[in-house]
C-alpha cells in the first residue's frame, strides 16, 4: 500500500476509511460518522498486529510508515481525538508529516 508523496515512497494506512481486500479505498458519495472508538480500535489493531479489516471481511497486512486521517467527515473532530487518544495510551510518537519526507514538503 505504497503511495507516492512529493517523489518520496510512503506506505500509509487509513483508518477512518473503508478498504476492498485489494486495498482499494470504498469511496462514498455522502460521507458518514464513523463511531470514533471503532476507528481507533482499527488503528490499535494495525498497530499491534499489522492488519486492516476490510469491507470483504478479509484482513490486509502491510507496514505503514504513516497513519492517514481524513478530515472531511462529519465527525472527523472526534475520530482523530480517540485515535490520538488511543496512541497517547500506547505511547506512540505523533510527529507531523514533514518530518517523515523531510523539506519536500516544506
Amino acid at each position: 500500500m505504497a503511495r507516492l508523496l512529493y517523489g518520496t515512497p510512503l506506505a500509509r494506512s487509513s483508518n477512518d476509511v473503508a478498504e476492498r481486500g485489494d486495498g482499494a479505498i470504498v469511496l462514498e458519495r455522502l460521507k458518514k460518522p464513523i463511531e470514533p472508538s471503532h476507528a481507533a480500535d482499527r488503528v490499535q489493531r494495525f498497530l499491534e498486529d499489522g492488519k486492516l479489516r476490510t469491507v470483504d471481511d478479509t484482513d490486509l497486512e502491510f507496514q505503514a510508515q504513516a497513519l492517514l486521517l481524513h478530515g472531511d467527515g462529519p465527525n472527523a473532530v472526534g475520530i482523530a481525538q480517540a485515535v490520538r487518544t488511543m496512541l497517547e495510551r500506547m505511547q506512540v510518537a505523533v510527529r507531523p508529516a514533514a518530518s517523515l519526507v523531510g523539506s519536500a514538503l516544506r
